[in-house]
């Protein structure tokens, strides 16, 4: 399901009221100023006529987005005037004299992203997903590595969003063209980072886009509304919270409806029907100690009526990758069940950023415990909830954070739009042996449409092709 938005602020004559917009902005975040902002309101003023409309529309939606992550203001900045540099109606040198340096990089961070024109054209058709997962997986961590900054992927990400959202009168196959990117790129990738709102409703209207009858069909089983449900879900984890303070568990409970993407997902994977699904709604319960992990299991099924097909104890006896929890999933009412898991914080760490991460347990990287991509992940995920709890991140926070995660590999493309994966400081010569064998010489390579030497030194989001 989409998310219910605020409506835009507009002036007597229709248009987006930038100054009411901005006056909300300040109020949600409860600061008294945003002098840069309100430069950039200024500033886009300017093009803000009905045939510009769009391009301010995707602006201020972004910076919503970003709002709510507690980014920054260079990032609100950023995400404004994005939409008209990209647009051509501003030009990046004049960004850099009236907005410095800083909002400058990150707008060249977004566009480097889309410049990418291999990056841009490889995008399975929808149904091929599973046999491009590794594929995929590398075009995911080589936009990771891509960037210098942590706010780059998370704007972009927010900006796919907004033009997810604003694509309705389009093409069918500017719309599937765009929904594939959202899907299979920046969807998984704002899962990584722990940005769920995002993820369910990129997903959702990807999903509508590229097949619409499915999506109604399963919009029209659920009935309820997202928000509905969300409400319903949030009651039953109170009422849970107070069971568990009586008997003086400490405890912290997640809960998630599942959108309607993930529910076709899990129908076609399981060959299940509707009816069978026993996660449409679910709860994560996060405890101190393995004892209390069965305490809660105790006060669950005290409360609800057990489903006893779908118990299992991955405590006692761990996944294959490590991976440990209690899942259990009851019945909460008639025709409506509710899926539980139950681990220590430690299980949970180790499940979200250890060798047992969701990528990796679902068939990747098995071998890695804690991998360079992984530490990466881990440590904007940190960047992120420093954001959220205090604002914003001071400047040493992002420098701990590019020299924590410099990264051993580079992923580089080949003429074919295969993603490969090299060391620091590959050369084509590096590139031409890992792909042809040792045997085949190379007697010169193109990068990016451009002969270069064979000592030539790669960088990521390279195209390269040897001559053999």
């Amino acid at each position: 399901m989409v998310t219910v938005r605020e409506k835009h602020p507009k002036t007597k004559n229709g248009q987006i009221d930038l100054s009411q917009w901005l006056n909300r902005i300040r109020d949600d975040l409860g600061v008294p100023a945003l002098p840069l902002l309100k430069y950039a309101c200024d500033t886009v003023q300017i093009f803000h006529h009905h045939n510009k409309e769009y391009y301010l529309k995707a602006g201020i939606d972004t910076v919503e987005i970003l709002k709510k992550l507690r980014l920054d203001q260079s990032s609100f900045v950023a995400a404004l005037l994005y939409q008209f540099v990209q647009a051509n109606m501003i030009h990046l040198t004049v960004i850099r004299y009236h907005f410095g340096i800083e909002i400058s990089n990150l707008i060249q961070g977004v566009l480097d992203i889309n410049s990418n024109q291999m990056l841009s054209a490889y995008y399975p058709v929808f149904s091929d997903i599973d046999s491009n997962y590794k594929q995929l997986e590398k075009i995911r961590k080589m936009l990771i590595y891509m960037v210098q900054d942590i706010r780059v992927p998370l704007i972009k990400i927010a900006e796919t969003m907004c033009v997810m959202r604003l694509i309705k009168k389009e093409s069918q196959s500017e719309k599937k063209h765009i929904a594939r990117k959202a899907l299979f790129i920046y969807a998984p990738l704002a899962h990584r980072l722990g940005i769920g709102c995002i993820k369910w409703e990129m997903e959702d209207l990807a999903f509508s886009y590229l097949n619409a009858d499915a999506y109604k069909h399963i919009a029209h089983l659920i009935k309820d509304r997202r928000i509905d449900r969300e409400n319903t879900l949030q009651n039953r984890i109170i009422y849970l919270r107070q069971h568990l303070q009586k008997i003086n568990i400490q405890a912290q409970i997640q809960g998630r409806v599942k959108n309607i993407y993930s529910i076709w997902r899990k129908m076609q994977a399981k060959k299940l029907k509707f009816h069978e699904l026993y996660d449409i709604q679910a709860i994560r319960i996060l405890v101190n100690q393995v004892n209390d992990c069965y305490r809660v299991l105790a006060v669950i099924h005290n409360l609800w009526t057990s489903i006893d097909s779908e118990f299992d104890n991955y405590i006692k006896h761990p996944k294959t990758n490590g991976y440990q929890s209690l899942h259990t999933a009851v019945n909460v009412a008639e025709n409506n069940r509710l899926e539980v898991q139950i681990r220590t914080h430690i299980m949970h760490e180790k499940s979200e950023f250890g060798a047992c991460s969701h990528w990796a347990y679902k068939g990747t990287d098995t071998n890695t415990v804690l991998n360079s991509y992984e530490k990466k992940i881990h440590s904007l995920r940190q960047v992120l909830d420093w954001h959220q709890e205090f604002g914003n991140t001071e400047i040493h926070a992002l420098e701990k954070w590019r020299s924590d995660t410099a990264s051993d590999s580079i992923y580089v493309f080949t003429d074919q739009g295969d993603v490969m994966e090299l060391p620091k400081g590959a050369t084509p010569l590096h590139f031409s042996s890992t792909m042809y064998g040792r045997h085949h010489i190379c007697y010169g390579a193109t990068v990016n449409g451009k002969s270069v030497s064979l000592t030539h030194r790669l960088k990521t989001g390279d195209q390269v092709e040897a001559l053999i």
